[in-house]
């Protein structure tokens, strides 16, 4: 019964960040000139604390507030793909979760931007720059939240 109860915590905490990241998204996006993909660092840290279907539901929510259209750009795809990776493989990576999970979060944003606008990166780098170096000090930021309530004992 516990570990039941540990998920739907787990869960209705992630639901909670998620929401204040997809409201963080929408309202506050660009943010001092910087362009922050917060709904898609907390979809990569809820990656590592919640189930693979739990993700999953948050994913397709977000995909669908975010992208409302019936079309299926590749940033799209790779925002739908990070996570549920991250989801998978996060059992089979060594050492402790706090490496893994600040290792993951600066290779989920480089490699979104790789994957997704590397042109765009490249033709205006400080700025994205700026807003990866955002990107990932939000992640870390939410990580830690989410790592300081766990019980690892």
């Amino acid at each position: 019964m516990r570990k039941i109860f540990w998920f739907e915590k787990n869960f209705f905490l992630g639901l909670l960040g998620f929401f204040a990241a997809l409201i963080l998204q929408i309202k506050f996006n660009p943010l001092f000139g910087l362009k922050i993909n917060f709904v898609l660092m907390a979809l990569v840290v809820l990656a590592l604390f919640l189930d693979f279907f739990e993700v999953i539901f948050l994913e397709l929510f977000g995909v669908f507030v975010l992208n409302w259209q019936p079309n299926l750009s590749t940033e799209t795809i790779i925002f739908f793909l990070l996570p549920a990776a991250i989801s998978l493989i996060k059992k089979f990576l060594p050492g402790q979760i706090w490496f893994n999970g600040l290792l993951l979060i600066i290779l989920g944003v480089l490699g979104f931007y790789y994957f997704s606008s590397l042109g765009s990166f490249l033709k205006n780098w400080p700025e994205a720059f700026g807003g990866i170096i955002a990107t990932i000090g939000f992640g870390f930021m939410i990580f830690f939240s989410f790592y300081s309530i766990q019980d690892y004992n």
